[in-house]
């Protein structure tokens, strides 16, 4: 479906309609949309603004978000792609950085990150991601060094400091790993997935231990699986809405 869309959504042709306060609604009742759960819906109104408006990248990159976050690869991809032809090149960068890591793909989500932080080298979505690359190839050295300069531009995020917690568990630093677990879970705003964390890493803390998830010996899938239930995503920052024309 979304290839006959993207058919007629590229850079030629002339825009019928302006952005106007009818169409802000439409992008507002989408996110409200997507915030009660009702994804089939919104993916139908970015769908449609994206074919009104084919020069605005906003809707095309929060497609691929939903098709992303709904395990649509082939539609997320296309929809990335899109985005970076209607010149949303960070943004669907790291869209496709976190479409590779979902196929486990780390080496071609390290190119898609490292794309964005050559133009913005303090993009700390890039480097979350970057970090989390390095964790899956096993390589925890760089993974921490970047969750750590992640983390000196958003001290505040919760998942860079999980993240970080969890690839030091992996290089078995269970010490700092446990305070910094420990610091988030007695700090207000804990989540279930933290606690589980920190249960998990105190469970292995023994040096001897050889029941780690993750280590390189293992397929990809157990990485993923490792993925999925351990690490903490950043999240996008919310984009602005198209700009009117």
């Amino acid at each position: 479906m979304l290839a006959g869309l993207l058919a007629g959504c590229g850079m030629q042709g002339i825009r019928s309609l302006q952005w106007d306060e009818a169409a802000a609604a439409r992008d507002e009742l989408a996110e409200s949309l997507v915030a009660g759960g009702n994804r089939n819906a919104a993916i139908r109104l970015y769908q449609s603004l994206a074919e009104d408006y084919p020069y605005d990248p906003d809707p095309i990159l929060k497609l691929g978000d939903l098709y992303l976050e709904s395990n649509d690869l082939l539609l997320a991809e296309a929809a990335f792609q899109e985005a970076r032809a209607r010149g949303a090149g960070r943004p669907a960068n790291i869209g496709r950085g976190r479409l590779a890591l979902t196929r486990n793909e780390p080496g071609k989500a390290i190119t898609a990150f490292r794309q964005v932080l050559s133009e913005d080298a303090e993009n700390f979505q890039a480097l979350n991601g970057l970090g989390v690359a390095y964790d899956l190839k096993g390589d925890h050295a760089r993974a921490q060094e970047a969750y750590e300069k992640a983390m000196r531009i958003a001290p505040n995020s919760r998942p860079l400091a999980n993240n970080l917690a969890l690839s030091l568990a992996l290089s078995r630093h269970h010490d700092r790993a446990r305070s910094i677990l420990q610091r988030l879970v007695a700090s207000p705003g804990t989540s279930e997935r933290e606690r589980m964390n920190l249960s998990l890493i105190e469970a292995f803390a023994n040096p001897d231990a050889d029941t780690w998830p993750m280590t390189q010996g293992q397929s990809l899938e157990d990485h993923q699986r490792f993925l999925d239930f351990w690490f903490s995503p950043v999240p996008r920052p919310r984009q602005a809405p198209p700009r009117k024309r």
